[in-house]
């Protein structure tokens, strides 16, 4: 039975693999002690797989469970996703329409809730320009809204809105996930809503996203350091706790084990080396987020089974990862075969300048040509991918009509075996 590798986000702490909830529950003391009023911004930062969404789940959890032990305070929960939002122009309005929605589940004081509603709804018609141009063919045709004079300013309404949230007495905790999925002018927008459009009173926000991404993104639409600009906005950083190797290696090799036990009578010592290097080890030199290991272990899961006969489970291994990390790689060396097999006895410096960082990868698949040895023999019985015999089954998972198969050949040895000569 195949058992893939589920990339959901936990949510039940007693699946926390990676021991994130130390972790958690600190910060979730540091937002329960928050007793200052103007809003505070937290930054849940780490690579795309990194886990953040389990760690935000984890958190939400930690805080709710302080919530139930001390039920004097009051806590709104908004989850806002802005990459669901079909129309970006349209992200500031529908954030204030389910900043509404949430403040009226605050039922302690349903008055103030509806009177900070009206006010929210007047801040976000003033935040529209005075006048809007549209194209035509002819002509451009300008529209002017109508605002009344005596209306008050948004600086006006922004402090009768955090006088109203003060005496609301129920702080609004806004989580918003995957930030660095939007396009650049939504990010943009994102951190302009929290740092100077909506920095209410009493509202804390937890963003979480990719640091690198993030900044990058802001370097094109603003005039400064994206990073410093994150500074500005942001008042605790949190990174996300990087998977200990130790622990991804036992995740690896466990599923690694049970994958290829059903094909062995004895299960290989993972450790073992192979022309001088470890599997396990060139694996967790690439392997550093839960979501990578979860795709190279899924595809090894599926295809392996299919051609377990025809290939060496290491090279396997290997080459499954290299079209993880590196597809391009990947395609190199699947329409190439006459480079890469084990007759070739040249060496072929522009693979290894093109490829250096990866040099690792393919002396460990083709020593012949990425290694000083020259001429490396290797049985036939070790199915490698460097051999000619074997290259394109590693790619094609089949093995082709005029060669003869491990498979096929270990029928007709079985039953030779069962014949009586004589």
């Amino acid at each position: 039975m195949i058992e893939i590798e589920n990339d959901a986000p936990l949510i039940n702490e007693d699946d926390d693999k990676l021991n994130f909830q130390p972790y958690t529950e600190k910060i979730a003391d540091l937002i329960f002690t928050y007793n200052k009023q103007k809003s505070l911004v937290l930054s849940l930062e780490g690579e795309w797989g990194s886990g953040k969404t389990t760690f935000l789940n984890f958190l939400e959890k930690e805080i709710k469970t302080k919530l139930e032990e001390n039920k004097e305070t009051k806590y709104i929960f908004l989850h806002f996703n802005p990459w669901l939002i079909s129309d970006s122009n349209q992200i500031i309005k529908i954030f204030f329409e389910e900043l509404e929605k949430s403040i009226l589940k605050c039922n302690i004081f349903k008055k103030i809730s509806k009177n900070i509603i009206k006010l929210i709804k007047k801040f976000s018609i003033s935040l529209k320009p005075d006048t809007m141009t549209f194209k035509a063919k002819i002509m451009n045709i300008q529209y002017k809204f109508n605002k009344s004079p005596k209306e008050k300013t948004l600086l006006e309404l922004k402090e009768e809105i955090n006088t109203n949230l003060e005496k609301l007495n129920c702080k609004i905790i806004i989580i918003i996930d995957d930030i660095d999925r939007l396009l650049d002018n939504e990010i943009e927008q994102i951190f302009r809503l929290v740092k100077s459009v909506a920095d209410f009173h009493n509202i804390i926000y937890i963003l979480a996203y990719d640091k690198k991404v993030i900044s990058k993104s802001l370097e094109k639409l603003i005039s400064e350091n994206g990073e410093k600009y994150l500074e500005k906005i942001v008042t605790y950083h949190v990174t996300i706790p990087k998977t200990h190797q130790i622990t991804l290696r036992k995740m690896i090799e466990n599923k690694l084990t049970s994958i290829y036990r059903p094909f062995s009578s004895t299960v290989e010592n993972l450790f073992v080396l192979i022309d001088g290097k470890t599997c396990i080890n060139l694996v967790l030199e690439y392997i550093h987020t839960i979501r990578n290991k979860n795709r190279l272990l899924n595809i090894i899961s599926l295809e392996f089974p299919i051609i377990h006969e025809e290939v060496n489970f290491y090279d396997f291994i290997i080459i499954s990862l290299i079209r993880i990390i590196n597809n391009d790689l990947y395609e190199y060396i699947k329409k190439n075969p006459h480079i890469f097999n084990s007759k070739n006895h040249a060496k072929n410096q522009t693979i290894a300048n093109d490829y250096h960082q990866y040099e690792n990868l393919l002396s460990f698949l083709f020593p012949n040509i990425f290694t000083d040895k020259d001429n490396i023999s290797r049985s036939s019985k070790d199915k490698r991918i460097d051999n000619p015999y074997f290259f394109e089954t590693y790619f094609s998972f089949s093995v082709p009509e005029n060669i003869l198969s491990y498979k096929r050949f270990n029928i007709i040895k079985n039953k030779l075996a069962l014949m009586d000569f004589e």
